[in-house]
């Protein structure tokens, strides 16, 4: 993916990474043991959600993950990490 992102973790369990793809930038989510929604602060970004799934940046954009992560699912660490690519 081209462009940068934050990873803010708000409670054990609950993290919320703010995407900023660039144009034609496609992102394959990691694979989530709970929950996740997609919410679109700027631009426009197309979804894929069967099957496999990627989102992409039709034009420059910023949009919020949120991920559930059950106790003892694995999550990894990422609080307050800055994401760039």
């Amino acid at each position: 993916m081209s462009g940068r992102g934050h990873v803010f973790e708000l409670t054990d369990g609950l993290r919320v990474t703010l995407v900023l793809p660039t144009s034609g930038a496609t992102l394959n989510p990691e694979s989530t043991a709970g929950g996740a929604s997609l919410h679109v602060l700027k631009g426009r970004v197309r979804v894929q959600a069967e099957d496999e799934r990627w989102v992409t940046a039709m034009e420059e954009a910023a949009f919020l993950v949120t991920v559930a992560w059950p106790a003892g699912a694995g999550a990894t660490e990422h609080k307050g990490d800055e994401v760039s690519s």
